[in-house]
């Protein structure tokens, strides 16, 4: 499990001071995880317009995945803390970074050519036709090959689909999530706005 946790000092103390000014304190949190899911949810969307793939206009759509992974907000007992789950297990890596190993399988399979972007190698041969030749490049390491590609016989030469890797070096990607100053940003704002809307009506009321 990861924890991102936004919120420094003076957004807290600003969060508290609005929530001091309501009859009932407790109501902005909700407003708030509401406010986080909506950034968080259009931050996904609009990677998704942004990041096509190089290899191929076919397209995963792994950050509209993420987006739809997105969790309605909750809220602890006393409202001061908000928790908005993001239940998508490559968030993390494309976060973080870090090495990516082969697990249930002896080596990584890497698309390198169009026809392989987005499919595996069994749906490669069954969606094309091609039938994939295994070579291997290099030697060997803790008895499995340190790497090998996979080929097909193609205009009349081989064309490499799929490199094989035991594993690779993903490197972090800090726009994964909202930029903090702005997720920040929005929740004040909404803080400030519903408060203001909530004192207005009360004054209405008198």
């Amino acid at each position: 499990m990861v924890t991102i946790t936004y919120g420094d000092g003076g957004l807290v103390q600003r969060l508290e001071s609005l929530a001091g000014q309501l009859q009932r304190p407790a109501a902005l949190a909700p407003v708030l995880g509401r406010k986080a899911v909506t950034v968080l949810k259009r931050h996904f969307r609009e990677k998704d317009k942004s990041n096509a793939n190089k290899l191929s206009d076919r397209r995963t759509h792994f950050w509209r995945a993420v987006s739809d992974s997105v969790q309605a907000p909750v809220v602890d007992g006393g409202g001061n803390r908000i928790t908005v789950s993001v239940n998508h297990t490559g968030l993390a890596q494309r976060f973080f970074g870090g090495p990516i190993r082969a697990k249930r399988v002896s080596l990584l399979t890497i698309p390198v050519s169009e026809e392989a972007y987005g499919r595996t190698a069994k749906t490669f041969e069954q969606e094309t036709g091609n039938k994939l030749i295994f070579i291997r490049v290099g030697g060997k390491a803790a008895n499995r090959f340190t790497n090998a590609v996979l080929a097909t016989e193609r205009g009349g030469g081989l064309q490499i689909e799929y490199v094989l890797t035991p594993s690779v070096n993903q490197e972090p990607d800090p726009t994964a999530l909202p930029e903090q100053g702005l997720m920040e940003q929005e929740i004040a704002a909404t803080a400030e706005s519903f408060v203001a809307r909530q004192v207005a009506r009360s004054a209405k009321e008198v």
